[in-house]
């Protein structure tokens, strides 16, 4: 006898049917992935503004029809890039307006031009390529008034106000500068905003540096050489935030400082604790000596480097350090940090001048970000919700939907739906086509 056969009936209907419960599903997840995987714009981490997007100021447009600067001293918290910068423009506040980002020393970083718009409200342009910044240390970003006009909230600043790894500190800020053209403003009346804004971006900063200043090579004394013929000492007071070592010092040279010239680093008291004398120096421009042994300085103590020169000719910035210091990374200098003495030896007479003494600071441990970059926002302050970032989760380069929320769901009932569609059609053909075992 032969033996049995199973014959099972598998009709082209069933297939049929699954084709279109599969398709059905792929086009929902498909159009799931669409509306919930960021697109590449949306991928771009979003800018984090210090003030909300929707703020608006006290008085829209100032009874004030100079041409001015006015700026923001703001301080990020962690390496990133400024992308542009925004501000609030109100009725009458018309013309080309430029923006631009600042050194706290005043050396111009960078610029823009803001789109010729007749809207009011806020304004915002781009850097043709962003702009890297430093974690802890102090920018101004500003834009140019050409006929006044703008916009105030007066007693903004009485205290630091943070969003996010934004700060803008709480003293000498907003900032101000007449003139018939754009220029770094140093002036503040009132703690009043401005309303300028920068659009900061934190990372891409790469790797910390391994020592830090408080000037950069670009950056450049409002006068080369003062007026001023005859021996002096000239200093800068500064503070580290973390101990480590001061490996060398600087100043900046105008062509007629010529001569020999020496340098100190000394305690806050006067007790010298290294000098150094400059060589090879180039007839203009920062001059550099290096300590043979790198001095060791302790964390949040007072110091004060210095330079001597036998002919003067100094550079300087006048009332640079008059209401506010500088800021680089853990190294900061006060108001009035400037010191200066006639002749040679510890200059103890503090000034509101700038006279270009710089420090070359290693540190011992990575800096930690400042207290005035942590400092909680006052009550009214920019809230957090305009650093949150756009565009759900996911969108890795994979090109995957996320299996979370209700993208499980949808997988799940696509799931159901496919294995519910099969077992309801095999059943319905099963019962139209018996199956039959043959001898």
């Amino acid at each position: 006898m032969a033996g049995k056969q199973r014959v099972h009936a598998h009709p082209p209907v069933i297939a049929h049917w699954r084709l279109l419960a599969a398709a059905f599903c792929a086009t929902a997840l498909g159009a799931a992935a669409l509306t919930l995987a960021p697109s590449a714009a949306l991928a771009e981490t979003p800018a984090v503004t210090l003030f909300p997007a929707n703020a608006t100021p006290a008085v829209a447009a100032a009874d004030d029809s100079a041409a001015v600067e006015l700026g923001v001293r703001f301080t990020p918290a962690v390496d990133g890039k400024v992308t542009g910068l925004r501000f609030y423009k109100g009725p009458g506040n018309t013309g080309t307006h430029t923006g631009s980002l600042w050194r706290a020393s005043g050396t111009l970083v960078a610029s823009l031009m803001f789109p010729d718009s007749p809207e009011t409200g806020w304004q915002t342009a781009r850097f043709s390529s962003p702009v890297p910044v430093t974690a802890d240390t102090t920018y101004v970003a500003s834009y140019f008034a050409p006929h006044g006009q703008y916009a105030t909230t007066a007693k903004f600043f009485t205290a630091p106000v943070t969003n996010g790894p934004l700060t803008a500190p709480g003293t000498h800020n907003g900032v101000f500068r007449y003139g018939a053209a754009s220029g770094f403003p140093t002036s503040s009346f009132n703690a009043t905003n401005y309303w300028v804004d920068p659009l900061f971006v934190a990372g891409g900063g790469g790797d910390k540096p391994s020592t830090f200043s408080f000037f950069v090579d670009t950056d450049r004394p409002a006068v080369a050489n003062w007026d001023d013929p005859g021996p002096i000492e000239l200093g800068l007071t500064f503070r580290s935030d973390v101990a480590g070592t001061v490996t060398a010092l600087r100043f900046y040279k105008g062509d007629k400082n010529t001569g020999t010239h020496t340098g100190a680093l000394w305690t806050a008291d006067g007790r010298l604790l290294g000098s150094a004398t400059f060589a090879g120096e180039t007839g203009s421009g920062w001059q550099t000596v290096t300590f043979a042994e790198p001095v060791p300085i302790s964390a949040h103590t007072t110091y004060l480097a210095s330079y001597h020169t036998s002919v003067g000719f100094y550079s300087v910035n006048q009332n640079a350090f008059a209401d506010v210091g500088l800021d680089s990374g853990p190294l900061h200098a006060s108001a009035k940090a400037g010191a200066f003495r006639l002749g040679a030896g510890f200059p103890a007479t503090a000034s509101v001048h700038n006279y270009w003494v710089d420090v070359v600071v290693k540190p011992a441990s990575a800096p930690a970000p400042s207290a005035s970059a942590s400092a909680p926002a006052p009550t009214g302050a920019p809230s957090a919700t305009t650093s949150t970032a756009a565009g759900g989760t996911g969108g890795g380069g994979g090109g995957s939907l996320p299996i979370t929320g209700s993208n499980a769901i949808l997988i799940a009932g696509c799931g159901l739906l496919l294995a519910g569609t099969g077992a309801v059609l095999f059943l319905r053909a099963r019962r139209r086509h018996r199956v039959t075992f043959v001898a």
